[in-house]
């Protein structure tokens, strides 16, 4: 049986924030946010994530998330407190709370522990709702090294799985305005990867689109 003490203990005076962007990356959260701990991998329900939340003051665009039905994406939860660092890099979100009722956890086979159960019986979880929905442009695209470093934060936790059911599970492809920044990057708070790490992704994002960067 999974021990889940490490999560549990990470959790003691935190709330949770559920993680589906570059938030899913340990590296991004680490450097940028000063977040470290322990995640949990889930599947909210009745969401929906798409390339839609215009970042005005960094001139790009990101994956947001709107509540959908019918509609699910993967996140981790994230136990971390309220801090303006955070709020401002959040800036184009609003703290929504959700209920444990909205989750499935993947990773348990069977029955929730009772541990976590008690847990999240009294848990704060929120997830950053869009505050608007836009479209990607060419003045705001959406930048390579954004789409890896969701994806590597997908993979360090869950491998491919959990990044093709990322590509899956996020609307837009088709219409998202992909720049590739690759060799200057351009989004702030990217991962930096191993270049077996990045051709890994690349290759799966290649065949999930259609095209070779």
């Amino acid at each position: 049986m999974t021990d889940y003490s490490h999560f549990l203990n990470a959790t003691k005076d935190k709330v949770l924030i559920a993680g589906y962007g570059s938030l899913l990356s340990q590296q991004s959260r680490e450097i940028y946010s000063k977040v470290y701990t322990s995640v949990l991998p889930v599947t909210i329900k009745d969401w929906s994530r798409a390339w839609i939340t215009r970042g005005f003051h960094e001139q790009q665009t990101y994956v947001g998330a709107t509540k959908t039905k019918g509609r699910q994406l993967n996140a981790h939860l994230v136990p971390m407190q309220f801090s303006s660092e955070f709020s401002l890099r959040e800036r184009d979100y609003k703290f929504t709370k959700i209920t444990v009722d909205e989750i499935t956890f993947p990773t348990i086979e069977s029955e929730i522990p009772n541990s976590l159960q008690d847990y999240f019986s009294t848990a704060d979880i929120y997830i950053c709702e869009s505050l608007e929905v836009y479209p990607s442009t060419t003045d705001y695209p959406v930048y390579l090294s954004y789409v890896l470093t969701c994806l590597a934060g997908c993979y360090q936790v869950g491998g491919l799985q959990e990044v093709r059911f990322f590509m899956q599970h996020t609307k837009g492809w088709d219409s998202a305005v992909i720049v590739n920044d690759l060799l200057a990057p351009k989004y702030p708070r990217g991962a930096i990867l191993q270049d077996e790490i990045e051709t890994l992704l690349l290759t799966e994002l290649n065949n999930h689109l259609g095209l070779q960067w």
